[in-house]
């Protein structure tokens, strides 16, 4: 687009540099080398990146004829608008007055909107120069120029208007107060200072809500492995239980043990009675000369029922 401003530099002659006259493309050219070569102390500070000559359109092109202490905008804008839940793919055309006076609030806010949005931005290669920090800080935006530039023509623009009030034969000399520059430049960037810490403070919102989920999130994670625990334990104990009543289901099967083993004491007792009672029967019947044979029937027979009773007793203890 193209745009218009009436003011001391609205002129369309062109720019001087190294003593040859270039024209305001030429010149934007110019200033776009020297900043991309670094060459940073070729560029006043308290200028405008952007001259007013610069603005208007040359050759036999129609300049719009614009009011004292406005600025008319022309031309397209074709891109897209994006928010936080759609985006609008936008081709618009433009052809509007306003005062200069908004038009350098406009820019001013998007100097500060920028600055805040990209901080390395339009500095980076300022930072690479080598230049002091504060330097590079000092130096304004291509907003900041534009609100610079704008804000001189709506004062340019009153300033005309008031002597235009002068009565005949007084002469009235309406120069810029040094001092209302500074601050004007001052309130500049304590805008954009402004700006950068609202966007800084909601980095660290957004910081501070991320955190807050990862708290939530680690709660309950926490949660769960207590309830875990909780059931571990639980688990825990059923099992010391059963493991007690084992122990002594053991007990009882030792004294169980005891007692058949006493039984069975017993019964060898038993046995080895009946053993001496077989060998007096022997040595009685071999003394009273009674038959070999029945004594020795007698003897098996009384000696099958010795085997039949410690295998019982051994059943038994088993």
């Amino acid at each position: 687009g193209a745009a218009a401003a009436d003011g001391p530099e609205g002129s369309g002659a062109g720019s001087e540099v190294d003593g040859e006259v270039l024209s305001p493309l030429e010149a934007l050219e110019d200033w776009k080398r020297k900043m991309e070569a670094g060459d940073f102390d070729a560029c006043d500070d308290k200028e405008p990146l952007v001259e007013s000559s610069a603005l208007v359109p040359q050759g036999d092109v129609d300049v719009p004829i614009v009011a004292p202490g406005s600025m008319r905008l022309q031309g397209s804008f074709e891109g897209t608008a994006t928010t936080s839940t759609h985006q609008l793919e936008l081709a618009v055309g433009l052809d509007l007055e306003m005062p200069s006076q908004i038009a350098a609030e406009a820019m001013r806010q998007m100097a500060a909107r920028s600055r805040s949005a990209s901080p390395l931005g339009d500095r980076r290669l300022l930072a690479s120069s080598g230049l002091p920090p504060d330097s590079i800080a000092e130096r304004p935006s291509i907003f900041s120029s534009l609100a610079s530039f704008f804000r001189r023509d709506a004062k340019q623009a009153q300033q005309d208007s008031q002597g235009k009030l002068a009565l005949p034969g007084l002469s009235i000399k309406l120069d810029e107060n040094p001092e209302v520059a500074k601050l004007e430049e001052s309130c500049s960037q304590l805008e954009d200072e402004r700006g950068r810490l609202a966007f800084e403070l909601s980095m660290y919102q957004s910081q501070v809500v991320e955190l807050q989920d990862q708290v939530d999130a680690l709660t309950c994670e926490r949660d769960e492995v207590v309830g875990k625990l909780d059931e571990v334990q639980r688990n825990m104990d059923t099992t010391n239980l059963h493991v007690e009543g084992l122990r002594r289901q053991a007990d009882v099967s030792l004294n169980s043990s005891a007692d058949l083993g006493a039984q069975l004491r017993a019964k060898e007792c038993e046995v080895r009675e009946l053993q001496e009672r077989l060998d007096d029967a022997i040595q009685q019947a071999r003394a009273s000369g009674l038959r070999l044979d029945s004594q020795q029937a007698a003897a098996a027979e009384a000696a099958q029922r010795l085997e039949q009773g410690v295998a019982d007793a051994q059943a038994e203890a088993q």
